[in-house]
């Protein structure tokens, strides 16, 4: 699984970059909150309490634009370029990365079924929720760690140490060669608009097709 990051900075979910880290209020109060307001704009009927519920929950939540434990992911080497690169603005000081994750060996020793809140002991779950209510799940080949740590990657290379296997793997490339690599995206059909469904996708599309200097 792979991630793209435009910047080089370490793995923190977008709640831990918050000041409110506490996951119980997190559950109880935020997203029993939102609950309401997520079911008015589906029609598949979600029950809080059930795992795969509560993940495509989470997930809605998290791709749009609220804070949650997640991380988001991809099966994708090619999505995860583009958002690795969608929104870098040239420098030579920076370097897009892209993560890539060894799901398959981390579930062999670390795979659960289910995610505690509670901060002890630490978790990383690796959750693919249903991609109801969330039409950029299937596009965007989506799938996320969820987790109660802060610093993710130091998490992960202490277990690396641990087990003597490498899980996570990383690649920072040139800022530079952006122009050259979302041109042959598109010509992949990876764009804005096929990754985010919708009005916001079509009009992203057509501005960058048409303000976009040529290259």
């Amino acid at each position: 699984m792979f991630r793209g990051q435009a910047l080089p900075l370490k793995l923190v979910s977008s709640f831990h970059r918050t000041w409110r880290k506490d996951l119980l209020t997190w559950i109880e109060h935020d997203v029993n909150a939102l609950f309401g307001a997520v079911m008015e704009r589906i029609s598949y009927p979600l029950r809080l309490g059930d795992l795969g519920h509560n993940s495509a929950i989470w997930s809605i939540l998290q791709h749009h634009g609220y804070p949650t434990p997640l991380l988001d992911w991809t099966l994708s080497p090619f999505v995860a370029a583009y958002f690795a690169f969608q929104d870098l603005e040239f420098s030579e000081e920076v370097s897009p990365r892209i993560h890539i994750f060894d799901q398959a060996e981390w579930n062999k020793r670390y795979g659960l079924r289910a995610f505690i809140a509670d901060p002890s002991p630490p978790q990383l779950v690796v959750m693919e929720s249903y991609a109801i209510g969330n039409p950029r799940s299937g596009p965007q080949q989506a799938l996320s760690i969820v987790t109660n740590i802060a610093d993710v990657e130091a998490f992960v290379r202490e277990r690396e140490e641990a087990d003597g296997q490498n899980y996570l793997t990383v690649c920072d490339l040139p800022a530079n060669d952006k122009p050259r690599i979302i041109r042959e995206l598109e010509l992949m059909g990876i764009t804005y608009g096929s990754l985010f469904p919708g009005l916001d996708g079509i009009c992203r599309d057509m501005r960058d097709r048409n303000f976009t200097r040529p290259i």
